[in-house]
């Protein structure tokens, strides 16, 4: 189930992404509807994500990255490719529940940026 998140100003820093080791980009997935950034609230969170990860490839060779700013997680999210429109909030392997925003509407939460995509 995809859920759009009520208000995103809900998170303190730091939040956490997920690379492939050697990689400058975040991970990022294919959701039925978009491309989309992987965001977390929390490093246990992220590290489960990894842990996951790791069981369905043990190659996968993820690694945690850590935003600690407003203006670390614009500087991200504006070097993403065209391509990536959504960010995932604590993404899971599970099936689940998961919470969904646009890129500009978690751009327009930061207080660094001013504009549009």
């Amino acid at each position: 189930m995809i859920s759009r998140i009520q208000r995103l100003n809900q998170w303190e820093y730091p939040i956490f992404t997920v690379r492939f080791g050697g990689d400058n980009l975040p991970v990022y997935a294919r959701p039925d509807f978009d491309h989309c950034v992987l965001l977390f609230t929390s490093q246990e969170n992220a590290e489960r994500y990894i842990e996951q990860s790791a069981r369905q490839d043990p190659n996968a060779n993820l690694c945690l990255v850590p935003i600690d700013s407003d203006r670390e997680i614009s500087e991200v999210l504006l070097r993403l490719p065209s391509s990536i429109g959504h960010v995932i909030w604590d993404a899971s392997l599970q099936a689940g529940y998961y919470r969904v925003a646009t890129i500009q509407e978690v751009l327009e939460q930061v207080s660094d940026f001013e504009g549009e995509l």
